[in-house]
């Protein structure tokens, strides 16, 4: 897998974001550290990024079905709000589908085309969170399926720190980029949600463990360059069968291509539907986060590595 880093004026702009905060000195990408406080150092990175673009690659093998797409994803923060756009166009069985998850910080727009359907569906987070306050025993939302909803990458790698155990950084490289490659399986205290107590009897929707990809030179200092969602299969009886040929990615996602966009404005990220038939799923989508609060057990695809 080729990674691209960002052109030198734009990478010079987005590294001097990065060393004006106190979040993260300039050697400290470099600097051998456990793996929760990287996790940690790299989402306040990118919470402190006002605006930001990626290219994306996704990849989702799942239920004897592959999906391969790619797209952009775009974040803004103004003031407390945190904006967030992502388009992807998917290849779904030899079919090319668009999805598009468009949020102001307190609505969100999904739209799926396809060459039969087009689906435009709203939901109110304003409203969910207002709900959602209301209950002393307020469920978090699956790391996997909610993250952009929540605030975008940062958010997803807070979730995955809290959720996961990772084991010591390893220092590699891909292409010419240096990067910490962190490896990660649930915390025990993390699987009784999902209405299991090992990690052997998960649904094969959710995974056995992540690895998360961290950029470690000071360009892009502890950019997440990839997020890959593993299973493990059973063992064969072959004695010849070696651990590593056991696992097997289930979702994948990569970032590339990343810059600054300082010309990005609030209007990027609001959405007007038009003419267009419009769904408005908040209430489905409370009662299904209502639904894994009363019974973990029950099934969800939210809970999913992101699959649109």
């Amino acid at each position: 897998m080729k990674y691209k880093v960002p052109s030198s004026p734009v990478a010079i702009g987005l590294l001097g974001l990065l060393a004006g905060s106190a979040m993260l000195r300039a050697d400290d990408a470099e600097r051998p550290r456990p793996a929760a406080e990287l996790l940690t150092a790299a989402a306040e990175n990118l919470g402190g990024l006002p605006a930001l673009e990626a290219k994306m690659r996704q990849r989702v093998s799942l239920f004897g079905h592959e999906m391969v797409g790619s797209g952009t994803y775009q974040q803004m923060t103004a003031g407390r709000q945190r904006m967030l756009r992502l388009e992807l166009k998917m290849d779904v069985a030899g079919e090319v589908a668009s999805f598009q998850q468009i949020s102001d910080g307190t609505t969100m727009w999904v739209r799926r085309d396809s060459e039969q359907t087009q689906r435009l569906e709203y939901i109110n987070l304003r409203q969910i969170r207002r709900e959602l306050a209301k209950r002393a025993n307020a469920p978090k939302f699956s790391a996997a399926g909610n993250w952009f909803a929540l605030g975008g990458l940062d958010y997803l790698l807070n979730a995955l720190n809290r959720n996961f155990d990772f084991g010591p950084p390893a220092a590699t490289q891909i292409g010419e980029v240096p990067v910490w490659e962190l490896t990660g399986v649930w915390k025990p205290t993390a699987l009784p949600r999902y209405g299991v107590t090992s990690v052997e009897a998960l649904p094969q929707h959710l995974p056995h463990m992540v690895k998360v990809t961290l950029g470690r030179d000071q360009q892009l200092p502890l950019f997440p360059y990839r997020i890959e969602y593993g299973r493990l299969r059973a063992l064969t009886e072959s004695p010849t069968e070696s651990p590593s040929s056991t696992y097997v990615a289930i979702a994948a996602m990569d970032l590339h291509g990343v810059r600054h966009r300082p010309d990005l404005a609030a209007r990027h990220f609001s959405f007007q539907p038009n003419d267009q038939d419009v769904i408005d799923v908040t209430q489905r989508y409370l009662e299904r986060i209502v639904q894994r609060l009363e019974s973990p057990s029950a099934a969800d695809p939210e809970t999913a590595p992101d699959a649109p």
